[in-house]
């Protein structure tokens, strides 16, 4: 099998799934993992780098009834904090030209 074909097979696999279990916020409404790179261990399930268990909420792996139990367990070691809105860049202020002195 090509790569192309083996990329195809996990996309519509994460498709069905994301169908089946919808998207989960892991660290709640309105919140993002701020330290992607820490690990939380789910007792019995194993360790998860937190920016990869908001990946699998994103597109729907984690199961909808674990997902409200997340936010409270995973926000300390995942740094969950609100997300902002990226602000527009404003122009810096250009005097008025002055006169050339005569």
């Amino acid at each position: 099998m090509t790569t192309t074909t083996n990329f195809l097979r996990v996309f519509a696999l994460l498709s069905v799934v994301a169908k089946t279990y919808g998207q989960c916020s892991v660290c709640g409404e309105g919140k993002k993992v701020t330290d992607p790179d820490a690990v939380f261990t789910f007792p019995g399930y194993g360790s998860y780098a937190c920016g990869l268990l908001e990946n699998y909420g994103e597109i729907g792996i984690v199961p909808l009834d674990s997902c409200a139990q997340l936010p409270g367990v995973i926000a300390g070691t995942c740094g969950c904090a609100p997300e902002v809105a990226p602000v527009a860049p404003t122009a810096a202020p250009v005097p008025d030209p002055t006169a050339a002195p005569t």
